[in-house]
């Protein structure tokens, strides 16, 4: 019953990030704040890993999740609208959507992130939360996903690629997936972290793997 879910959340999270990344790319939005400042709770106080705005997995409901959000230093003048199954908050280059299950349970949050420069790419990631444990980078696209399944999410990154075939540091990251009601994550993709290095080199050892 639990992967069943996960699955259904997994497939959905591509639509959503697209149809956010549009919406916050349409408002033009400004002055995004700093990537370690996600990982704090409202009071300032360091949050345990994995958290994210004070929201942690199997602990956070929906209803604290949103009380969060309006109070955290970040994310408090952003403009909240409900939707069919959850929330959207829009403001101060980020767009934050609130996946409710059932009853008050909060079951994902999304983060998307505007624009393609900016403090919010690879670098400030891997800076803030380590190495990833695994990457899977498209043949046919230039996203990279990467993978952090104890702190149960995994982030998406529009690569320059196209001109460098390089995973780097600049790539801009266009969404993380934050899974709030699932134990910990095994669901991972691609090839071990090698580092910010050639694509290529990912690729290869992600078709040596099939």
């Amino acid at each position: 019953m639990l992967m069943r879910r996960l699955a259904v959340v997994i497939l959905t999270t591509t639509a959503l990030l697209s149809v956010a990344i549009g919406m916050i790319r349409a408002a033009g939005m400004a002055g995004p704040p700093a990537m370690q400042g996600l990982l704090v709770r409202p009071d300032g106080a360091v949050c345990p890993s994995p958290c994210i705005l004070g929201i942690r997995p199997r602990q956070t409901t929906y209803s604290q999740a949103i009380s969060y959000i309006q109070t955290h230093p970040l994310t408090q003048n952003f403009v909240m609208q409900r939707v069919i199954d959850g929330a959207v908050f829009e403001g101060e280059g980020i767009l934050l959507a609130l996946t409710k299950g059932t009853g008050n349970e909060l079951l994902f949050m999304n983060l998307i992130f505007q624009g393609t420069d900016g403090p919010f790419n690879a670098g400030a990631l891997v800076g803030a939360l380590g190495m990833p444990s695994s990457v899977r980078i498209s043949e046919i696209s230039n996203v990279a996903e990467l993978f952090y399944p104890d702190k149960n999410l995994y982030a998406m990154t529009r690569q320059r690629a196209v001109r460098t075939g390089r995973l780097s540091p600049a790539d801009h990251l266009d969404g993380i997936t934050y899974f709030v009601a699932f134990p910990p994550l095994r669901m991972v993709g691609g090839t071990r972290w090698q580092g910010f290095t050639s694509t290529a080199r990912y690729q290869a050892a992600q078709r040596a793997a099939r």
